[in-house]
């Protein structure tokens, strides 16, 4: 698959490489690269997988109708910063002018907050005069509305606004002759009830023949929100192909993103040495836009044009800058909290099990490097969750996560990186504070840490 939604994934086609081109003559560096969900990258590396689930759940919705209990769903779970909304985003680009009989349905998990939520969002599907509005991306606006589900369809009852939502589909069908496809970002922030109503609405359709689907879209707290909706059938069937995990990509693909629009725009650069500073990314698709805006910011700087890699180099000050205040924000929220001790020993559990061991990080493990750290926190503080909920926390954080969505793992770092800036600050003799907890949290490592590594086991 060389394209996805219009973007190249292996390689820059020659328009997008005369657009970079003339981008660079007119000293325009900014726009390129885009840290964040605001825009798509020149390339997407590294989600072969996650196009091919998702052009074949379009595929699904334009084959022939077929009876079935099931419905054409792909979720996109996994830590934040990983690309997750670009996909979607791309996902409502290619379908914008509805050329291929699929009609897009964007709502935020924010709207969904409970029953009454759903109830509007079915009715807005129905325009009362039977037209439609559109949004930029030329889905469907689920803003206020006017339409045809009947009272009882809207009580705070699951079924009954599954129901509601199912009869709207029929009449959005109806009104546009398209098969809908409801697009859901955030679904980690939608309430159980509703979500449950919705996914449900969507199985009765298609048990009537009748395709319709659902792309979510959600930090790891998606998983636990989807247990407790009463839907518990969504995670039972079809599961592998259901759930599709959106975490790093490899070293080589972080190089390449960047490699590719330099080049494009004649910026000069040492490959070796762009290699190396890929590694600096983690594999954070995050980080790796932040390294490509980084480095035209500091080309833009120099008179012949050129991205200086080499560690210490005006790149990687630049890039240190944006990654430091990303860990920032992450180190304040557990710090707050108490819990920069049970950060320290995930990043000590990752680097012996991955590092040393080549060992994934199962539940045992993880769940005992957290005790640990509640047990050992900074000096003076008390932490203000549980070990269990300290667990929950890191998740929410999107700094620890199961790509498998399983309870037992295997479990992830979502941003390794991060976890060596944790051990930096409790290394470094100015932060004192937290350097005089590292001797008790070095001596309970043994926990979960064997000393000559024989105890431990690779995760199932």
């Amino acid at each position: 698959m060389d394209a996805f939604a219009g973007i190249e994934t292996t390689e820059l086609r020659p328009a997008t490489k005369r657009r970079l081109a003339r981008m660079a003559r007119e000293r325009r560096f900014k726009g390129v690269f885009h840290p964040g969900s605001s825009g798509w990258p020149p390339l997407l590396v590294g989600r072969k997988r996650q196009a091919e689930r998702i052009n074949g759940l379009l595929e699904e919705l334009l084959a022939p109708p077929a009876a079935s209990r099931d419905i054409h769903a792909v979720t996109l779970h996994g830590p934040r910063g990983a690309g997750k909304t670009v996909l979607l985003d791309m996902v409502k680009r290619a379908l914008g002018d509805n050329p291929q009989g699929v009609g897009v349905l964007g709502i935020a998990g924010t709207e969904l907050t409970g029953m009454a939520a759903v109830a509007e969002a079915a009715r807005a599907l129905v325009p009362a005069d039977g037209t439609t509005t559109t949004t930029k991306t030329g889905g469907v606006n689920l803003g206020l509305g006017k339409g045809g589900i009947s009272s009882s369809e809207s009580k705070p009852d699951g079924m009954a606004g599954a129901g509601g939502v199912a009869n709207a589909l029929r009449r959005f069908h109806e009104v546009r002759g398209e098969r809908p496809l409801f697009v859901v970002d955030e679904a980690h922030a939608a309430s159980s009830e509703a979500l449950g109503a919705l996914l449900n609405g969507l199985q009765m359709l298609n048990g009537e023949g009748s395709p319709c689907g659902a792309i979510l879209a959600g930090t790891p707290d998606l998983i636990g929100v989807l247990r407790r909706a009463k839907a518990t059938w969504y995670l039972d069937r079809s599961r592998e192909a259901r759930l599709v995990p959106v975490g790093s990509i490899g070293d080589a693909d972080c190089a390449l993103a960047i490699r590719a629009p330099l080049d494009a725009m004649g910026i000069k650069h040492d490959q070796r040495a762009l290699n190396e500073a890929a590694r600096w990314c983690s594999g954070n698709p995050y980080f790796t836009q932040a390294l490509g805006a980084a480095a035209l910011e500091a080309a833009a700087r120099c008179a012949g044009r050129k991205a200086d890699f080499s560690a210490g180099g005006p790149v990687w000050e630049r890039f240190r800058s944006l990654a430091h205040g990303r860990y920032g924000e992450a180190w304040q929220n557990l710090d707050d909290l108490g819990l920069t001790g049970c950060a320290r020993q995930l990043g000590a559990l990752w680097r012996w099990a991955e590092g040393e061991q080549g060992l994934s990080l199962n539940s045992r493990m993880v769940q005992s490097a957290v005790n640990s750290g509640v047990r050992n926190p900074p000096v003076d503080v008390e932490p203000a969750l549980s070990a269990q909920e300290a667990h929950t926390h890191f998740q929410h954080l999107g700094l620890l996560w199961s790509p498998s969505a399983l309870p037992e793992g295997p479990w992830e770092l979502g941003l390794p990186s991060f976890f060596d800036f944790v051990e930096e600050r409790y290394r470094d003799p100015r932060w004192n504070h937290y350097n005089k907890t590292l001797n008790a949290l070095v001596e309970d490592e043994s926990a979960f840490i064997p000393a000559d590594g024989l105890e431990a086991s690779p995760a199932p």
